[in-house]
């Protein structure tokens, strides 16, 4: 673990040092020049994506940085893998517990007052990514110390640019399958959701349910969806303005 108490006087330099994992050469120079761009603070979505393709490679199956790399991969039709085994055993309690409010209702009309509970596990939490993510780089750059400490300081516009890259990803779950959007969550951040449908005797129900958590705020002054809860209108990209900050914008 690295002591952030030296953070400043470690990231006046970049000191070298031989990485653990072995990679091809040219997956690890592109990997190197990647991370370094996460030091540097002038990574994009663009960058964040090489990066995770890179390490998707050299990284075991049942991290998050493997799964994220496989939903990059392969975004149409996830049917396997751990975050389709979380998805598909939430819509389960979904469905089931739909049907017990109908069939509780046809017996009593004021059961409908009583409120349905959503679940509030997700596949993964922003801290997940991050940690996951810090473990893999550090096998694998010339810097892990220096780059740990950046990830860490930065990793709200990492999870915006993982979160923007995801946008699309589909999965086999229910009649006709669920697309991961762009929303906002009930306690104002920022998430990929999807959403659940359940039928029972001819009516059906729907459910906003967030796959993945993060820890940024939707705030006016950078999103301009401000903070209504629900799906994004349109898709979004994260790219570097010309003063350099990192940008949430409709996909152009």
């Amino acid at each position: 673990m690295v002591d952030h108490s030296n953070a400043g006087r470690m990231l006046g330099t970049r000191a070298k040092m031989t990485p653990v994992r072995k990679m091809n050469a040219a997956a690890a120079r592109s990997l190197q020049a990647e991370a370094n761009r996460i030091v540097d603070g002038t990574f994009d979505q663009r960058a964040v994506k090489l990066l995770i393709v890179d390490l998707r490679d050299v990284t075991g199956r049942g991290s998050a940085v493997r799964e994220i790399g496989d939903f990059i991969a392969h975004p149409t039709i996830r049917d396997r893998g751990p975050t389709h085994g979380v998805i598909t055993s939430v819509h389960a309690e979904f469905v089931a517990g739909f049907r017990a409010i109908r069939k509780a209702a046809l017996r009593n009309p004021n059961s409908w007052r009583t409120a349905f509970k959503v679940t509030t596990r997700t596949a993964f939490q922003q801290a997940d990514i991050i940690e996951s993510l810090i473990r893999e780089l550090r096998l694998c750059v010339a810097n892990p110390d220096e780059l740990e400490i950046s990830v860490r300081r930065q990793q709200n516009d990492i999870m915006i640019c993982l979160l923007c890259l995801l946008q699309g990803v589909e999965f086999a779950v229910g009649a006709d399958g669920a697309r991961a959007d762009l929303g906002v969550i009930d306690d104002g951040t920022l998430a990929l959701i999807i959403n659940l449908d359940a039928t029972a005797d001819a009516a059906m129900r729907g459910a906003l349910w967030p796959i993945i958590r993060s820890t940024v705020p939707v705030v006016p002054d950078r999103f301009e969806h401000g903070g209504k809860l629900g799906r994004f209108e349109g898709a979004r990209e994260a790219v570097r303005g010309e003063d350099g900050a990192l940008q949430f914008r409709a996909l152009r």
